[in-house]
């Protein structure tokens, strides 16, 4: 007869008949001990597995997010490229509008359709439909003016120059205008600054020169919020330059006409919008007082403007300042209007 034994869970054989120990594990001796000892581990797997894949969640969510500030990226910088190909054409249409006026009329004045202002406006797709690029399904705004440079102070104007036919030209070479910078402190005093700010400008202006009105913040003393009331009334042009009395603030007019103070000036600013001064002469019957307005000095007809406008496409805007020179030589075309710098405001 076979001998009968005991058999664990496991199917090992614990004792035989004769209650004899034939085999036993530490796991069968200990089952508690052996299921506790094994929990730890089992805990830990799963918290690494659980780590794990947060990792791999968080390297995809940021691989994912670089990916879209790449393709935003360059998709701005196709706006961008958009943004200078409108302003090329706004530059275009500009120097049309200058050109064609230049051909009807002998002055210039705010009631030409040059000076009219364009407020933000949607541009037909048409326009860059055929070099559409950057943000999709984006639309291109615009909004800016054309303006008379001449109606503003000109920085060269502090300079002398030299007359035509003039041998020693050491004689005028570094000096200030006398007349001129008598203007300037008109001019500041009549907008609330301090008018001993016209010879620290003046100094800089003789060295090392101002080459865009910007410069002015390079001047001692003067900050951000002084250079901001003077920058609505200065310019830097090329070369010396006379004011046109019909765009002229009554600012300008104050400090260069001697016998008109502030207020005659708002005055005769008011009545010259609803007829403009067609020569010097006009204006010279309007002044109280007898003045003298040399041709050198003051002006109907102006030969420098400048844009200035916003262009918006897509998550892009850009503000720019275009000067143009209309120059009065005349051509088989006609007037030659030719871009002098631009700028970024």
């Amino acid at each position: 007869m076979p001998t009968k034994q005991w058999f664990s869970r496991r199917g090992k054989v614990l004792f035989n008949r004769k209650k004899t120990l034939v085999s036993r594990s530490f796991s069968d001796q200990y089952p508690v001990l052996f299921i506790k000892a094994n929990m730890p581990s089992r805990g830990a797997a799963v918290i690494a597995a659980m780590l794990v894949v947060a990792i791999a969640a968080s390297l995809a969510a940021l691989v994912f997010e670089r990916q879209q500030l790449a393709v935003r990226s360059i998709e701005n910088r196709m706006d961008a490229s958009q943004i200078r190909w409108i302003e090329r054409a706004a530059s275009d249409w500009a120097r049309l509008v200058l050109r064609l006026d230049a051909r009807t009329t002998t002055m210039d004045h705010l009631g030409e359709p040059w000076a009219m202002s364009i407020q933000q406006t949607e541009l037909d797709p048409t326009v860059y439909g055929g070099a559409r690029a950057g943000t999709k399904d984006a639309k291109a705004v615009l909004s800016g003016q054309i303006q008379d440079a001449q109606a503003r102070f000109n920085l060269r104007n502090l300079l002398q120059t030299l007359d035509q036919g003039q041998s020693d030209r050491s004689s005028q070479a570094g000096q200030l205008s006398a007349l001129d910078l008598q203007a300037l402190r008109k001019l500041l005093a009549a907008i609330g600054l301090d008018a001993s700010y016209a010879e620290v400008i003046a100094a800089y202006a003789l060295s090392p020169g101002f080459g865009r009105a910007a410069d002015l913040l390079l001047v001692p003393g003067i900050d951000q919020t002084i250079y901001e009331r003077m920058e609505r009334y200065m310019i830097v042009l090329p070369q010396r330059s006379a004011i046109n009395i019909n765009t002229a603030s009554a600012e300008l007019l104050h400090a260069y006409l001697s016998g008109l103070d502030l207020a005659s000036a708002q005055v005769l600013v008011k009545r010259r919008e609803e007829q403009a001064f067609s020569d010097l002469s006009a204006l010279r019957s309007r002044l109280s007082m007898a003045e003298e307005l040399p041709a050198a000095r003051f002006t109907v007809l102006s030969r420098y403007f400048f844009m200035e406008g916003v262009i918006g496409y897509g998550r892009v805007s850009s503000r720019a300042r275009i000067l143009y020179d209309r120059n009065p030589q005349s051509t088989s075309d006609g007037e030659v209007v030719s871009v002098v710098w631009r700028e970024t405001l």
